[in-house]
């Protein structure tokens, strides 16, 4: 039985390690998402000069983007709120993964959208999809230095307490 608890708190330690590694990684993935997102509303808004809320809300009916939680969560809002409005919900509900930059990012694309002319527009969403690349690079740097040191401090803290109590 005590064998049984000292590998218990080992998974544990793991597991806690583990969990904030892929944290690490979803921020990585919310922004490349995200990325992608603007570079299709950018294609699209070119193309064909629709409003903004009318190219969001084909966007959340491609497959492309159908489990996008930031499309979507922005297409529900627009029944209620402004699109800048609606956006900056959205970006607050994307969870823990997310700095407090990456949502400041994030919400201050969301107010600069659908105020200006068609090629202004197309600007500010270039602007904000290099921006997201930026962000999205030194996440991936942070993921790739410190999501190795969490899984294996996560571990060793796991042996550590299992140790102690031996």
């Amino acid at each position: 039985m005590r064998y049984v608890g000292m590998i218990l708190i080992v998974l544990a330690g793991c597991g806690l390690g583990l969990t904030f590694s892929r944290r690490l990684y979803r921020r990585v993935w919310l922004l490349a998402r995200a990325e992608r997102l603007l570079q299709a509303l950018d294609a699209r808004l070119l193309y064909s000069a629709e409003p903004l809320s009318k190219l969001w809300r084909q966007l959340a009916e491609s497959p492309a983007f159908a489990d996008d939680k930031l499309l979507q969560e922005t297409v529900r809002g627009l029944s209620d709120a402004p699109f800048s409005e609606a956006f900056s919900r959205a970006a607050d509900r994307l969870g823990p993964a997310l700095t407090a930059d990456d949502r400041a990012l994030l919400k201050a694309f969301g107010e600069g959208c659908g105020v200006t002319g068609l090629q202004e527009q197309t600007a500010h969403i270039r602007q904000y999809v290099g921006e997201l690349r930026r962000a999205r690079e030194g996440a991936e740097a942070v993921a790739a230095e410190r999501g190795r040191l969490y899984r294996v401090a996560g571990l060793s803290g796991g042996l550590a307490l299992a140790l102690l109590l031996l």
